[in-house]
């Protein structure tokens, strides 16, 4: 009975490996600022694992001290290892030429964090990239990583993009509507998981 049992487990998981590198799929967590799209993202990594799916990439976490009531830094978290590297800084670090907004880019956390996505990419079934903006469609940050996967990686694509730009980017990444998905963190969060397992399940 037991047995019976893990094996009907892992058909499922068969099911869902060959549902996910049979093509390409991409779903885009959007929504404003603030809106709680990494927790989404941490959440779909949740569910993803839940589900005997293996998940890599890397998803930013925020400072959680804020000075001022502003966020001083944002780290980059590898979804495999639990490694965090501070990627975005208010100071500004050795070397550094790049700005997003009011942060300046750790070039070297940048060159690693993207080494970290392809890294991933050769064994996981779903890859996440946290997040991108208006440094990518300018062609720096995380834009040529995202490209390669785009034109190489066959398996479910994770971007978190904010909806200001969310159509610019898609555009500039070539990204196929027939096989996206968008899910705004601002709509009711059941709905929004149930759109998740929908494209998991099709």
């Amino acid at each position: 009975m037991i047995n019976g049992y893990f094996y009907y487990i892992q058909e499922k998981i068969n099911h869902l490996e060959f549902f996910i590198m049979e093509r390409q799929r991409i779903i885009v967590i959007t929504g404003k600022k603030g809106s709680g799209k990494t927790t989404f993202a941490w959440e779909c990594v949740s569910m993803l694992k839940k589900q005997g799916i293996s998940a890599g990439g890397i998803v930013t976490n925020p400072d959680t001290t804020e000075r001022y009531g502003k966020k001083m830094f944002y780290s980059a978290v590898d979804i495999l290892t639990g490694e965090e590297r501070k990627l975005l800084s208010t100071e500004k670090p050795f070397g550094s030429t790049l700005k997003a907004g009011r942060f300046f880019m750790d070039q070297e956390v940048l060159s690693w964090a993207a080494e970290v996505i392809s890294t991933a990419s050769k064994d996981c079934m779903a890859l996440f990239i946290d997040e991108l903006g208006p440094m990518e469609l300018d062609g720096f940050g995380y834009a040529g990583i995202a490209k390669k996967l785009i034109n190489r990686y066959k398996g479910l694509i994770i971007f978190i993009i904010r909806i200001e730009i969310v159509e610019q980017l898609c555009s500039y990444l070539h990204c196929d509507a027939k096989n996206t998905l968008f899910i705004n963190v601002e709509n009711k969060k059941d709905y929004n998981i149930q759109l998740f397992h929908e494209v998991l399940n099709k």
